[in-house]
């Protein structure tokens, strides 16, 4: 039986990781991940939402871990200008000058990671698993820091970006190609097939110790390992490991991620979501709960993981209605993955949507017939309460009422008459919003407090 698919999350940065695990992994192999991801957290503010497939499967001797990702393809002159608007460090600043005035890859183009797309404002955010990292089953593991370095070393290519092609392992290049340098502080794209060390550098001027692995042999053949490594090292996570190298991540290390447009802690302005604008819950009274009536609409964002908009709505016994959340497939938002949920007056869910055709249409929708009249509360959230965006919410009806409209109260009341018209409805006290029905003439008081009357299609008296 798999683990639950959990978003992580940690205050101070907008960086969320939606985890997806296969059978195979342990409570041990999900204690590493999550400090893996805290640590990154407590490192990058950037905010955006990742979703990472863990698996735990024999990769043979060779290996301690892998990852397969989704790219996004660009243009070099895209992706410089991108990091140069993203620039915030003195590094970002140095590195983003020295790049070269031509493009290296002679028109190829980049493939960077789809995340690292999204940060750097050249991608928007979607609900797919944007990479697959599997820990190699045929090693023992501890699950402490060996793992946890492994797993770094994996995201940081994946969803970071820390990968390096050169035009050899793919047709298109990749990020650490422009940080490439001969100890002398020259640009080197040989990938090792002239017999030159290179090492990791910020510009000409700042070069590194540490030396990327050179993969291409000087007959142009590629060994299979990653030209974005690092070679002739041990406990660095961004070099070899395993359960006999545990690795950290170094200062230099974080300095990869920063120049390749991740906004560390302390850089720029401190992470802070925006405010929040409805309830979060029934017993919220922070905030006013949202307003949503049959054949109307409102609009709403959640401002951050776990947030969710609670809206009151009005219902009649009989009446089928139909809720629908939309984000960004359709255009009405940019909320990646929306999730919704019905409560009845008690607060108890009758019914709830993840996907309205799961694996194509991501947005949520709820047909519910109700059995009584009375109020009900829509909650508006995300899947997993990882994604955070706008978003829209409809509601409409079918089908007819039986008996009178919903009764009303000295509160606030959200009352709907019925589909026919023909209603009588004196709202009380309280702040009231009347829909009558039509197209009978219909009879309507709001009466006391702040209130909104919506007539129908007959002749009203309000």
């Amino acid at each position: 039986m798999s683990l639950a698919t959990e978003s992580v999350t940690l205050p101070g940065s907008g960086l969320v990781f939606v985890n997806y695990y296969q059978p195979s992994v342990t409570p041990a192999y999900r204690a590493a991940i999550l400090t893996a991801e805290n640590y990154l957290q407590s490192h990058f503010t950037d905010a955006t939402t990742v979703g990472v497939s863990f698996d735990f499967a024999s990769l043979g001797g060779s290996f301690s871990a892998q990852n397969s990702f989704d790219a996004t393809p660009v243009s070099y002159s895209a992706y410089v200008a991108a990091l140069t608007s993203h620039a915030v460090t003195a590094d970002d600043v140095l590195s983003v000058a020295s790049l070269p005035a031509s493009d290296p890859s002679n028109g190829a183009g980049f493939h960077i990671a789809a995340t690292e797309a999204r940060v750097l404002g050249l991608a928007v955010q979607t609900n797919t698993i944007d990479d697959h990292v599997t820990l190699n089953s045929d090693l023992a593991w501890t699950f402490g820091q060996d793992a946890v370095g492994a797993i770094l070393h994996e995201i940081s290519e994946g969803v970071f970006g820390r990968t390096s092609s050169l035009g050899f392992e793919e047709s298109r290049w990749a990020p650490l190609d422009l940080f490439r340098f001969t100890a002398a502080g020259q640009r080197d794209f040989t990938g090792g097939s002239d017999g030159v060390a290179t090492f990791f550098g910020i510009d000409g001027n700042h070069v590194s110790s540490l030396q990327y692995h050179s993969s291409i042999s000087a007959a142009g053949v590629a060994d299979s390992f990653d030209l974005g490594d690092w070679d002739h090292t041990r406990g660095d996570s961004f070099g070899p490991g395993g359960p006999n190298s545990p690795g950290v991540v170094t200062a230099t290390d974080l300095q990869v991620l920063d120049v390749l447009g991740w906004t560390p802690v302390g850089a720029g302005a401190p992470f802070l979501p925006p405010p929040d604008d409805f309830a979060s819950s029934q017993t919220d009274s922070s905030l006013p709960f949202g307003v949503l009536t049959p054949g109307g609409g409102a609009q709403g964002a959640l401002q951050s993981a776990g947030d969710r908009d609670w809206f009151q709505v009005s219902f009649q016994a009989g009446v089928t209605y139909t809720i629908t959340e939309s984000g960004w497939r359709a255009g009405a938002g940019t909320l990646a993955d929306p999730y919704l949920r019905l409560h009845d007056a008690s607060g108890a869910v009758v019914a709830s949507n993840d996907d309205i055709v799961s694996g194509s249409n991501p947005d949520s929708q709820i047909v519910f017939t109700a059995t009584s009249g009375g109020s009900y509360y829509v909650e508006a959230g995300s899947f997993a309460d990882g994604y955070t965006g706008t978003y829209r919410l409809s509601l409409s009806q079918t089908g007819s009422a039986s008996g009178a409209p919903t009764s009303p109260t000295t509160g606030n009341d959200l009352i709907a008459g019925a589909s026919g018209g023909g209603d009588t409805i004196d709202a009380l006290a309280g702040a009231d919003t009347i829909n009558a029905g039509g197209p009978g003439s219909n009879y309507l008081r709001g009466n006391d407090g702040d209130d909104s009357i919506v007539g129908g299609s007959g002749f009203d008296d309000i």
